[in-house]
């Protein structure tokens, strides 16, 4: 049977009015692959908020540890520079009387 261009756009205009009739010649027309489509869009979705959610949960975590070792280094400078003046002063105190001494 060979359909000429009228009979392909009367075809078309029925499709296009009748939803169950094209629904229908889709799926004779679709593989089973194509149709498996929006299943695995969804699973790949769910897959890919799955993941976001876990690297915003582990950037979460990264940022809190970097702002602890922000916060420990600057108490370790902090500690440090203070022992250093200590050191300092004991030092100068040292110069000074080892200068007395003599």
């Amino acid at each position: 049977m060979a359909l000429n261009t009228s009979d392909i756009e009367q075809l078309i205009e029925v499709l296009r009015n009748d939803p169950e009739l094209r629904r229908r010649v889709f799926v004779a027309l679709a593989t089973d692959e194509f149709l498996a489509l929006p299943v695995k869009i969804d699973k790949l979705t769910e897959e890919l908020i799955a993941s976001r959610q876990a690297s915003e949960e582990r950037f979460a975590r990264i940022e809190a540890a970097l702002e602890r070792q922000t916060e420990e280094t600057i108490a370790y400078r902090q500690a440090s520079e203070e022992r250093f003046a200590r050191i300092e002063a004991a030092l100068e105190r040292q110069t000074e009387e080892t200068i007395a001494y003599r």
